[in-house]
């Protein structure tokens, strides 16, 4: 065995060692391959390239490739002159160079750069400055050099020159150079030479003289931070003055930012004999009070101007300057803190951008091609313009207008015919008259809104779509007529009192906690949706609308006044509107189309208004959950037509008003009869009451509301036997509804839900014992009794009842063969302790009487029989929240959904429920481990399994629940929190 223990190992290392060569054999083979490796230094920096070069002689010959040196950066780098002497030599074919940093000496740039006979772009920065020689240097040397940038130091012309003589000129040369840069550079006299230069750029350069020479091809000039450039030297520089003058014939662009000594005078002069001019940009001039930019046929092709910080600028002298620049079409306008009424009147301006304007107070603009007003804050969250208080705009080009969160704005007056969208949202302090310029007329013949008379521009704004006005705390009266607009948010409108508007397209209106509002009045043609929602002090609501299909009036708890014109209108939801009153009601009733109808919380109603719902035949739905509601009956009848009812919540609700909903079949209520007289008159029911009246044979054939589909009781007052017979004689409901019923939801319900023997033909007593007085809440002793009384109620026998007699076998009672419920819901049944449901323990089954389908199932060591029962075709069982249920044994074949969430203490659950697909048992913390894979492996068709907050949900469980159901697919569990030190 060590033998072949040996050989094995052998083999394994043999093995090893041929897969290690063959790996290396491979590396091998890439790392000697040529293009390989260009390929991966392609993506190598300078450094890396230069480390490499040093590994291997093939790996150098492959970085020697020159497109890897094409561009070179070795700025913030410190590096030895010699070496980037050595560098630049090896590598001539370098078309970018950035130099900034390295310290040449006087004679070094005259001898590296002859060799860079393919330098495009230029970078240097010298502490010392410039010689002439250097400049020379650059200027003989370069000539693919396209770029060039010089920073630092000062810029020297001839050593022998005297001072102020012909030859002390600082001189940069070069025949091809289209881009100069120059920063933090000291000059006494400065003369460019560039014929070809296209872009010039200064930053922080003083000099007492600048000259451009041959500067035909010059187009944009920027100068940064030239504080200390004098007026007369700029005055040099763009050929302003003297025999120079208007030598720059192609120059389109000036940006002077903090050149402090730049003076109006230039600006006229600019304007004058730079007339190819199109963009100027004043940026911190602090001496530019905008009287040359005003000049009488100054800068006549200028189409874009922007002034920043500008502290002298006048808004009179910006407005006469616009209205002279005939072809201007962009304004921009930051700070400048002496502007605080900007009035422009243009033909040509476009575009308007006012960015940290905080001193501006009025905007007047009678721009017809204005398209674009932006008003911009500095910094995100400020107010853009915190003291604008007017505005007015006319302008036929304008499409969508932004002006929101201008706390101070009041007035706004628009003639813009073409205006899409306006948004004013957060200005505080907007009055009502912004809806005079909106529409096309006031509301009910006011006159048209516009303020500018002429043939120009029509009034007001009759293309209107979108209008945002939401928290505008200031309005108080929101009157529009507008024939365009399709929606209008006045949400967070506080004080806003009336809305009246007569707007045919309006599709969306949006009027959330207007807490103040009290009257709206709404014409349109296309609105399909309303909501009024929170508006506690609404009281009348008046509306027109063909089209309306949803009407959301919760929390309106002040309406009183209703008029509706809507013959579309299917839904109507009025939660908490606790003044609503029958007048209220017949205008609801009066909308034909009416199919849901919410009157929750309304405690004005009465069962006279509700009968005006007679007139809707085509009312499905009614809610009137949380209302003083004793009899609905009278509703039976106005609404016939109901598929879904919903009464939960109503503590005055007489439970014997439930049974004509449900009457027994005929010749099934004898045992009523004969129970009615031994019955007390108590608070809950009394049975004289819940029985049928003997002459009502014809309307028990004939229920109130044969189409009703879907009940919901829950939290009312209702003792267990009425419950039993509404659950029994409900054969043709679909949903049942039981959640938190006081006094029926109790241990005593579950045997009347099941067939007794009976009922098939089984032996029967043929009387009963006068049964106890019931109470409302039953206990133990008295389940007896209150299971007789139910029995009597559907006409049967008592479970339980001693076989005296032999009878031929009976088929089953109408009522219990074909129950249609599908879905019941049992949500906070505080009471239930034990709830059995198609499968019984046999000894209670004996006990009772019950009727055994046959089989038995073993769970907990105890015997369970499947009992017939009149709901075994449910498919979905709610009993969430039942705190005190301990016991739950449910045989049902058609069940697929169980909810079970946050039953606490139950600790025994048997399931014989082949369909089941879903379990939801979150919060169930007494249910031992073992019962829960009891229950999982007797669902042999469950996907879903919800354990969340189930502390014996560990991953072990869980993996034991995977095991005994394959088709598992979920389990949802709780990641146990860790224990504090």
């Amino acid at each position: 065995m060590a033998e072949s223990r040996g050989e094995h190992e052998g083999a394994g290392a043999e093995e090893a060692e041929y897969e290690a060569a063959a790996h290396a054999a491979a590396a091998g083979a890439v790392l000697e391959d040529p293009h390989l490796m260009t390929l991966v230094f392609a993506h190598l920096s300078l450094e890396d390239l230069c480390r490499v070069a040093m590994v291997r002689r093939c790996w150098r010959e492959v970085t020697a490739n020159p497109k890897f040196w094409q561009s070179i950066n070795l700025k913030g780098r410190t590096l030895q002159v010699s070496k980037v002497r050595a560098l630049l030599s090896r590598h001539c074919g370098v078309h970018e160079l950035n130099a900034r940093g390295v310290s040449f000496g006087p004679a070094d740039l005259g001898a590296v750069l002859p060799e860079l006979t393919k330098l495009r772009s230029l970078e240097l920065e010298q502490e010392r400055g410039y010689g002439r020689n250097e400049l020379e240097a650059i200027g003989g040397n370069l000539p693919a050099l396209t770029r060039l940038v010089l920073a630092g130091g000062t810029l020297m012309g001839p050593m022998a020159a005297a001072p102020g003589g012909a030859n002390d000129w600082a001189v940069v040369r070069h025949p091809q150079l289209q881009r100069l840069e120059l920063e933090s550079l000291r000059a006494q006299r400065l003369k460019l030479v560039a014929p070809r230069l296209a872009h010039l750029r200064l930053r922080d350069v003083s000099s007492g003289v600048m000259q451009v020479v041959e500067g035909g091809c010059l187009a944009e000039v920027e100068l940064w931070e030239c504080g200390k450039l004098t007026d007369g030297a700029l005055r040099g520089m763009l050929c302003l003055e003297g025999p120079a003058a208007a030598a720059l014939p192609c120059l389109t662009s000036v940006t002077l930012s903090s050149v402090g000594h730049t003076s109006d005078e230039t600006l006229r002069l600019l304007g004058q004999r730079q007339t190819t001019l199109r963009s100027l940009a004043l940026a911190a001039c602090g001496a530019v009070s905008g009287a040359g930019l005003a000049t009488p046929g100054g800068f006549a092709e200028l189409r874009s101007l922007s002034v920043e910080h500008c502290d002298l600028l006048t808004g009179a002298n910006l407005s006469d300057a616009v209205r002279e620049l005939h072809a201007l079409a962009e304004l921009r306008m930051v700070g400048c803190t002496q502007v605080t009424a900007l009035r422009l009147s243009s033909c040509h301006l476009a575009r308007l951008t006012l960015h940290g304007t905080r001193t501006l107070q009025e905007l007047d603009l009678r721009c017809a091609r204005l398209a674009e007003v932006d008003c911009v804050p500095i910094n995100p969250g400020l107010a853009s313009s915190l003291c604008l208080r007017r505005i007015l705009l006319a302008s036929h080009a304008v499409q969508r207008l932004q002006w929101s969160a201008l706390p101070n704005l009041q007035t706004v007056r628009l003639q813009c015919p073409n205006l899409r969208e306006l948004d004013l949202s957060e200005c505080r302090a907007l009055s009502d008259s912004v809806f005079e310029s909106l529409g096309s007329g006031g509301f009910g013949g006011a006159p048209a809104g516009g303020y500018v008379a002429g043939d120009m521009l029509n009034p007001g704004c009759p293309e209107l779509r979108v209008l945002k006005l939401g928290d505008c705390e200031a309005l108080r009266h929101a009157v529009l007529r507008s024939p365009s607009l399709e929606s209008l948010q006045l949400s967070q409108c506080r004080w806003l009192q009336s809305v009246k508007l007569d707007c045919p397209m309006l599709t969306q209106l949006a009027l959330e906690e207007c807490t103040h509002l009290e009257e709206v009045a709404l014409e349109s043609r296309r609105m399909i949706s309303m909501s009024l929602g929170t508006c506690p002090r609404l009281g009348s609501i008046a509306i027109s609308c063909g089209t309306m299909t949803q009407l959301d009036l919760r929390g309106c708890n002040q309406l009183q006044s209703l008029q509706l014109s809507c013959p579309a209108l299917s839904s109507i939801d009025a939660t908490f509107c606790k003044s609503l009153g029958d007048a209220a009601i017949g205008a609801m009733a009066r909308c034909i189309s009416l199919q849901e109808l919410v009157l929750a919380a309304c405690d004005s109603l009465s069962i006279g208004g509700l009968g005006a719902l007679r007139q809707l035949t085509t009312l499905r739905r009614l809610d009137l959950s949380y209302t003083p509601l004793e009899d609905p009956t009278p509703i039976y009848r106005a609404c016939a037509h109901l598929t879904s009812l919903v009464l939960s919540n109503n503590y005055a609700l007489r439970p014997e008003t439930l049974l004509p909903l449900f009457p027994a079949p005929p010749g099934e209520d004898s045992g009523s009869a004969a129970l009615a007289p031994s019955l007390p008159s108590v608070a809950c029911a009394s049975a004289s009451s819940l029985a049928p009246p003997a002459t009502s044979r014809a309307a028990a054939q004939e229920p109130p509301l044969p189409g009703l589909q879907a009940l919901d009781i829950g939290y009312c007052s209702m003792p267990a036997h009425v419950l039993a017979a509404v659950v029994l004689r409900a054969a043709r409901l679909h949903v049942l509804s039981i959640n938190g019923v006081r006094g029926g939801v109790t241990d005593a319900l579950w045997p009347l839900l099941h067939l007794q023997a009976a009922a098939r033909g089984t032996p029967r007593t043929p009387a009963l014992p006068p049964p106890p007085p019931l109470a409302c809440s039953t206990s133990g002793s008295d389940a007896s009794a209150v299971v007789a009384a139910a029995c009597a109620l559907v006409g049967g026998a008592p479970a339980g009842a001693a076989a005296t007699e032999a009878a031929a076998p009976e088929p089953s009672p109408p009522l219990l063969s074909h129950h249609a419920l599908r879905t019941l819901c049992m949500i906070g049944s505080k009471e239930l302790r034990s709830f059995c449901l198609g499968l019984v323990p046999a000894d209670e089954a004996l006990r009772l009487g019950l009727l055994i389908s046959g089989g038995t199932v073993v769970a907990n060591g105890r015997q369970y029989v499947p009992v017939a029962t009149v709901l075994a075709g449910l498919h979905e069982l709610r009993m969430s929240l039942s705190g005190r249920l301990r016991s739950l044994s449910l045989g049902l074949p058609h069940l697929e959904d169980l909810q079970l969430n946050n039953c606490a203490e139950l600790a025994h659950l048997v399931l014989h429920c082949p369909a089941l697909g879903r379990l939801a048992l979150q919060g169930c913390r007494a249910l031992p481990a073992a019962a829960l894979l009891a229950v999982v492996a007797s669902c042999p068709r469950l996907r879903e399994l919800d354990l969340q907050y189930c502390p014996q949900a560990t991953p072990g469980v869980v993996a034991a629940l995977h095991a005994a159901c394959p088709t598992l697919q979920s389990v949802l569990t709780t990641t146990p929190r860790a224990a504090s030190p």
